[in-house]
């Protein structure tokens, strides 16, 4: 049944099961993007940033677990590895990052209801008016990463913050400033899609700070 709106990524060599597997997805709401390889895989996830990862486990000319190192290192989205079994395939996989496994022959129903409970799992829960930062009961879904980054401009209450202090607070300075400024584009796209009183505006030369888009008398965007 239709409950999924999550954009999923699948990177997938083998055509026949790519279809199959997109096709159940679609059935089930989802937005679906199919890869045959895992360099293409790998950009999508930076321009994409999927909510969940469909990976298979021999996207050649590498192999899934190398594709899973380099992808833990550009997104915290849940990855469902597609593999056949052997030992030590499935540990080795759940050691390297993934959040699931599902052996074949594959059944694609098997893998919506096991994408749907990693969705519950992972989703935060909803801000609603108890928030003081919201006014109305609405669902944002934010992944680890972007609660992070939105808890920490929240924290600096209204104030700019350089791209540099947000490096070393939301990730510890251990990622670049490329990934912040990714990051912080996601998440602005995401409060714009929903009415939730929040902005991120940029102030140049100095950094982003989170504001309500309320327009005073003033005519200027009201700081948190």
């Amino acid at each position: 049944m239709p409950v999924m709106s999550q954009t999923v990524l699948l990177i997938d060599a083998d055509e026949d099961e790519r279809q199959a597997v997109g096709r159940a997805l679609r059935e089930a709401g989802a937005s679906v993007v199919e890869v045959s390889t895992g360099s293409q895989g790998l950009l999508q996830v930076l321009d994409l940033a999927p909510d969940v990862v469909v990976l298979a486990e021999e996207v050649p000319p590498l192999q899934g677990r190398e594709v899973l190192a380099v992808l833990r290192r550009l997104s915290d989205a849940p990855v469902v590895i597609l593999g056949s079994g052997g030992d030590p395939e499935e540990p080795t996989a759940l050691d390297l990052g993934a959040d699931s496994y599902l052996r074949r022959p594959l059944r694609p129903a098997v893998l919506v209801a096991r994408i749907r409970a990693l969705i519950r799992r992972y989703r935060p829960s909803f801000f609603t008016k108890a928030d003081p930062l919201c006014q109305q009961e609405i669902p944002i879904y934010l992944t680890n990463t972007e609660r992070r980054l939105l808890v920490c401009l929240i924290a600096h209450a209204g104030r700019p913050v350089s791209q540099q202090e947000l490096l070393l607070e939301v990730w510890g300075g251990r990622t670049g400033l490329a990934t912040v400024k990714f990051y912080l584009r996601r998440l602005r796209q995401k409060l714009e899609e929903t009415p939730c009183g929040l902005q991120i505006v940029n102030l140049r030369g100095i950094g982003p700070r989170l504001v309500r888009p309320e327009r005073q008398a003033g005519g200027m965007a009201q700081a948190i």
